[in-house]
């Protein structure tokens, strides 16, 4: 869902960083699951400052370079794969 955003973004020159992805966030909570979900969310958004906090050693997302591709833009054989999107062909 976000590659295609990185990829464009990529694509005109920026240098994309990982994502920070936070997973299992529910509405609808309340009492001890309310209040679960509030420390496990404290606990993520403290990662995230800790991380924006040592910005330069953020993972940067790989893409393949302009060498990684044929003349009819097909991935060469040999070169790395960071995507679902952009695959060897198979011969067949």
């Amino acid at each position: 869902m976000l590659w295609p955003i990185m990829h464009a973004l990529h694509y005109i020159g920026f240098s994309v960083l990982e994502p920070f992805l936070v997973y299992g966030v529910r509405g609808g909570l309340a009492g001890e699951a309310l209040q679960a979900q509030n420390a496990a969310l404290a606990q993520v958004t403290q990662a995230y400052r800790d991380g924006l906090n040592a910005f330069s050693a953020w993972p940067a997302v790989p893409f393949n370079r302009n060498e990684d591709f044929d003349a009819d833009l097909a991935l060469k054989p040999g070169a790395p794969v960071y995507s679902p999107f952009v695959r060897h062909c198979d011969p067949a």
